[in-house]
């Protein structure tokens, strides 16, 4: 299967901008939901990672089984991994190459 990757973007934000364009470079495959076009899905992320920090990522590498991605807020969270549910784990980050780390390897 190949990973299915989302991004939950802000319009204007530049780390936002840097990402596309790092994976478009990269020639990875990703859907965008913006919270300018979908307000409810970005909604229902925050509430999920407790973070209004974007970008957002959610990784599906396995059949019922998705890596979601956020941006730490405190040093502490740094290396966390935390399961949201039985299908769901969330690993926080501090950077963007963290986060393109991950998805590359995912």
């Amino acid at each position: 299967m190949t990973n299915k990757i989302t991004i939950y973007t802000l319009q204007g934000c530049s780390v936002c901008d840097r990402l596309k364009n790092e994976l478009n470079h990269s020639f990875i495959k990703y859907k965008e939901v913006s919270y300018a076009t979908d307000q409810l899905a970005c909604e229902k992320l925050e509430n999920a990672t407790k973070s209004n920090i974007y970008p957002m990522c959610i990784i599906e590498s396995f059949p019922n089984r998705k890596i979601l991605i956020c941006f730490a807020k405190e040093s502490n969270q740094l290396n966390q991994i935390k399961n949201l549910n039985s299908t769901t784990i969330l690993t926080y980050v501090h950077s963007i190459d963290n986060m393109l780390t991950i998805i590359k390897n995912a």
